[in-house]
């Protein structure tokens, strides 16, 4: 993987893994600590950790580690940085010059702000207004580099500490990550869930990818009891023991779930009930 070349993602971004340490076998190993290669079956490894996975047990999965590097635009590395469980060296535009190289989003991907998601957009704008958004998001791009780089470093001599203020946060930026396996894989739960950012997500499925390759057992274990897994809260599993004997719940019989708790518990039970 790590003789890999750099995986693009968005416009000018890019994620590559350059170092990691241990295997599916690391983690089955700290489990074991009596353990010794060759006295068990592959498949025992499996069962364990799915077992570990599946009960929680996350120190074993703390043994790995692993280190990408990526560019991405600001505003993502400030998403990334979020994640205080990790190690960061992002590139510093105190010692280095910024260049002139600017996220834009694709004219299909332009989003309105949700009515719902405080947080997020969803539906996408016109094709007109759309062009329009990316053309002034362009040109502010221009206008700060240009700022930054030719009135407050050419022309007055500022300093690149200061003379940074002006850039906008589509700037990209390199930055070196690493995470222990159990917290990667708590990182990915979020950013590769449908309500994440979009831009942040492009970025979670090619690391996501780079996982599986990595260590395939954990990863299958990981969708199986994480990822792809729905829980449910006390109340709800109340709710779900009306719907398995048959009958429709009634909102009124839960007065202690809150509207969007009941949305929540509702939407879970349609996708166990699959498309209708």
């Amino acid at each position: 993987m790590m003789s890999q070349p750099p995986v693009r993602v968005l416009d000018h971004g890019f994620v590559e893994m350059v170092d990691y340490c241990g295997t599916d076998l690391d983690v089955v190993r700290a489990a074991r600590v009596s353990y010794s290669a060759g006295t068990t079956a592959i498949r025992d490894d499996r069962a364990l950790i799915r077992y570990m996975m599946g009960n929680q047990h996350t120190s074993p999965f703390e043994r790995l580690t692993v280190t990408f590097r990526a560019r991405m635009p600001l505003f993502l590395v400030h998403q990334l940085l979020r994640h205080r469980t990790g190690r960061f060296n992002e590139e510093s535009l105190r010692y280095s010059q910024a260049e002139e190289v600017f996220y834009v989003p694709l004219q299909a991907n332009v989003r309105q702000q949700s009515v719902k998601n405080k947080q997020g957009g969803d539906k996408s704008l016109t094709e007109r207004e759309a062009s329009e958004a990316c053309q002034y998001l362009i040109a502010n791009n221009e206008e700060s580099y240009d700022l930054y780089m030719n009135t407050l470093i050419r022309k007055y001599g500022l300093s690149r500490e200061q003379a940074r203020i002006a850039l906008p946060t589509s700037l990209y930026k390199r930055i070196e990550f690493s995470f222990d396996l159990h917290n990667l894989l708590h990182m990915l739960r979020l950013r590769l869930d449908e309500h994440a950012q979009a831009e942040f997500r492009a970025y979670a499925e090619v690391i996501a990818r780079m996982v599986e390759q990595w260590v395939p057992l954990c990863w299958e274990a990981f969708c199986d009891y994480r990822k792809n897994a729905v829980t449910f809260s006390q109340y709800e599993q109340g709710v779900l023991s009306v719907v398995l004997r048959g009958m429709e719940p009634v909102r009124a019989k839960w007065p202690e779930l809150t509207d969007r708790e009941w949305q929540s518990c509702m939407d879970k039970l349609r996708g166990l009930r699959g498309p209708t």
